[in-house]
C-alpha cells in the first residue's frame, strides 16, 4: 500500500482502538469498576485491540514498518493531546473517563499498553507468515486472527450467558435496617447503621444495587464465595446514599448478574427517619448513686472508666423514636469553649444512656463563675435537642 493511503487506514485503526474502550467504560463503568482496576482495564482493552490490529495486518496490505511507527507514535501523541480533554472530563464528571484514567499514571499505562499491543500484532503476524511458509500444515495467515477473534467472541458470549443463567434464580429474601460491625477485632469499632439485604443467590457471582430516597445509588459486588447455605446478608452503609444519617423514604434494591442484567428486585421503606428524644438528664454528686434507669437491653455508656462515685456525674438518657438506627452525639457543655462529648449508635425504638464524669475543678468553676448550670445537647444529623441542668455542689 502506498504511504499516502496507509495513513488514513492506520489513523482509523488506532482511533477506533483507543476510543472504543472509553465508550464502553462510559456505558458500563459501574460494573467494570467492581471487577477491574483501571490498569487491568487498560491491559484488557489493549489485548482486544491487539487481536483487532492483527486482523487488520492479516487482511489488509499494510506496510509493517509504517504500522510499527504508528503503534509507537499514535497512542503517545493521543495521550498528550487528550490530557486537557481528560481534565475537562473530570470537571464535568464523565464517569467513564474518570474510571479509565483515574490518575495520570493510569492514562500513561493505557497509552503504553496500546503501543505494546500494536508491536505485538506486527510480531505475531510476521511469525505466522513465516510458519506458514515453512510448514504446510499451518493455516493461511489471513485466516488465523479471524478464528482467534471468533473464539474470543464466542467464549465471551458463552461466559455471559452462563453467568446470566446461574444468576437468574437469585431472589431478595428480606431488607431491613440494622447495625453492622465491619471490623469485629477486639479494640476496633468500625460499626455503622446499615441496610441489611439478604440475598439467596445459589452461590453465583452477583451485583447488588441500592438506590436511596434522594436518588443516590450504591453498587456492590457479591462474590460467589460470600454465599453460605445458599444465601448471604450484605450490609450497605446508609452513608453510601449521600447522607450520613438514614433518610426516610423508599430504598429500591435490585440484584443483577455479573453482566449487569437485573434478575430480582425489592424495596424497603423507612416511614420515619431517626427521631431523637432527650428523655431525662439526672445528675449526682461525688459519693452519691446515679440512677440512669434504662430499659432492659439498652445501652449504658460511660465516658470514662472508674468508680462511679468518684466524680460528679451527668447522665443523658436518649431514645430513638424512628424506624432506623443512627449515630447520636451527646455533649455536656460547661461553657462556650469547654465541654465533653461522646457518640454511639442507637437502634430504632431503643434507648441509650451516656454518663459523663465532671471533674471537681470544673464543678467549682461552674458554680463560682456561672449560675451552676451546664448545657446538655443531643444531636442526630441536623437535629439538635438541648436542655439546661444544674450541677450538684461538691
Amino acid at each position: 500500500m502506498q504511504s499516502r493511503s496507509a495513513f488514513p487506514t492506520l489513523l482509523a485503526v488506532f482511533a477506533a482502538g483507543l476510543t472504543a474502550p472509553l465508550v464502553v467504560a462510559e456505558l458500563f463503568h459501574t460494573s467494570l469498576n467492581l471487577y477491574l482496576a483501571p490498569e487491568e482495564y487498560a491491559y484488557a482493552s489493549a489485548f482486544v485491540f491487539g487481536v483487532f490490529a492483527w486482523g487488520v495486518l492479516a487482511l489488509r496490505d499494510v506496510d509493517r514498518v509504517e504500522f510499527l511507527t504508528a503503534s509507537v507514535v499514535f497512542p503517545l501523541v493521543a495521550l498528550f493531546v487528550t490530557l486537557p480533554l481528560i481534565a475537562a472530563a473530570y470537571r464535568h464528571e464523565v464517569q467513564g473517563v474518570q474510571y479509565a484514567f483515574h490518575t495520570v499514571g493510569h492514562a500513561l499505562t493505557y497509552a503504553v499498553s496500546f503501543v505494546g499491543a500494536g508491536v505485538a500484532a506486527v510480531a505475531i503476524q510476521r511469525g505466522t507468515e513465516r510458519l506458514a511458509v515453512r510448514h504446510s500444515s499451518v493455516p493461511d495467515p489471513r485466516f488465523v486472527p479471524v478464528v482467534v477473534a471468533a473464539v474470543l467472541v464466542l467464549a465471551t458470549a458463552a461466559g455471559g450467558a452462563y453467568a446470566q443463567y446461574t444468576a437468574s434464580s437469585a431472589t431478595v429474601e428480606r431488607v431491613e435496617s440494622g447495625v453492622h460491625d465491619f471490623d469485629p477485632r477486639p479494640g476496633f469499632h468500625d460499626h455503622a447503621p446499615v441496610l441489611n439485604v439478604t440475598v439467596d443467590g445459589g452461590g453465583t457471582e452477583l451485583q447488588l444495587r441500592v438506590t436511596g430516597p434522594n436518588g443516590a445509588t450504591h453498587v456492590q459486588r457479591v462474590p460467589a464465595s460470600a454465599f453460605r447455605n445458599g444465601s448471604t446478608t450484605v450490609p450497605v452503609r446508609f452513608s453510601r446514599f449521600a447522607s450520613f444519617t438514614p433518610a426516610a423514604g423508599v430504598y429500591d434494591v435490585s440484584v443483577q448478574s455479573a453482566a449487569g442484567v437485573t434478575v430480582a428486585t425489592a424495596s424497603h421503606t423507612i416511614e420515619v427517619g431517626p427521631d431523637p428524644g432527650l428523655t431525662r438528664v439526672p445528675t449526682a454528686a461525688a459519693g452519691e448513686s446515679l440512677d440512669v434507669d434504662l430499659p432492659e437491653n439498652s445501652v449504658h455508656m460511660r465516658q470514662e472508666q472508674g468508680p462511679e462515685d468518684s466524680h460528679t456525674r451527668v447522665a443523658v438518657v436518649v431514645e430513638n423514636g424512628g424506624d432506623a438506627p443512627a449515630w447520636f452525639d451527646a455533649a455536656v457543655m460547661y461553657d462556650e469553649d469547654d465541654g465533653t462529648d461522646a457518640r454511639r449508635i442507637v437502634r430504632a425504638g431503643a434507648s441509650a444512656g451516656f454518663v459523663f464524669d465532671v471533674p471537681s475543678d470544673v464543678v467549682d468553676r461552674v458554680h463560682e463563675t456561672g449560675n451552676g448550670t451546664v448545657t446538655v445537647e443531643v444531636t442526630v444529623g441536623e437535629r439538635a435537642l438541648t436542655e439546661t441542668v444544674e450541677l450538684p455542689e461538691e
